[in-house]
């Protein structure tokens, strides 16, 4: 089971070392002295390896890089959604709405990809000041909820 940010939060220094299983191999060490460590634990030929002796970070953060990652290499619907599912996502949209916010500039990037398509949609998407989406874009992040 995946830790979560209270738990992570919530984990004490004691007399040795701790550790608290995040899943596939990833678990986070307590030291004594306190520090958090995240650690990897693999096999190589049969042999056991413990690596990556990282400092404690958001795992939110760090999914939604490999969120980002997956955009970027997944070619099909069906790939991002075995990614998403990779991630412990039941549902793609988790994925979607949690994570992986397309950037101002990926969002000009795409609309103006959409200048090529033909049609109806693809004369609006001409028509469309890709810097105008961009402002619109910004405005709509920065308003109250």
């Amino acid at each position: 089971m995946a830790l979560t940010d209270v738990a992570i939060r919530n984990a004490k220094p004691g007399a040795k070392a701790s550790k608290l299983a995040d899943g596939n191999g990833l678990f986070l060490l307590v030291t004594p002295a306190g520090g958090k460590l995240y650690r990897l634990k693999f096999r190589i030929d049969g042999r056991e390896k413990v690596r990556a002796r990282l400092p404690y970070f958001n795992r939110h953060s760090f999914r939604d890089t490999l969120v980002q990652l997956g955009e970027q290499t997944c070619q099909t619907v069906e790939q991002f959604k075995a990614w998403s599912q990779n991630l412990g996502h039941d549902r793609v949209m988790t994925t979607l709405t949690s994570y992986g916010n397309v950037a101002p500039h990926r969002q000009a990037e795409l609309i103006r990809g959409m200048g090529a398509a033909k049609g109806a949609v693809g004369q609006l998407a001409r028509s469309v000041d890709p810097a105008l989406v961009v402002q619109v874009l910004a405005a709509l992040q920065n308003m109250p909820r």
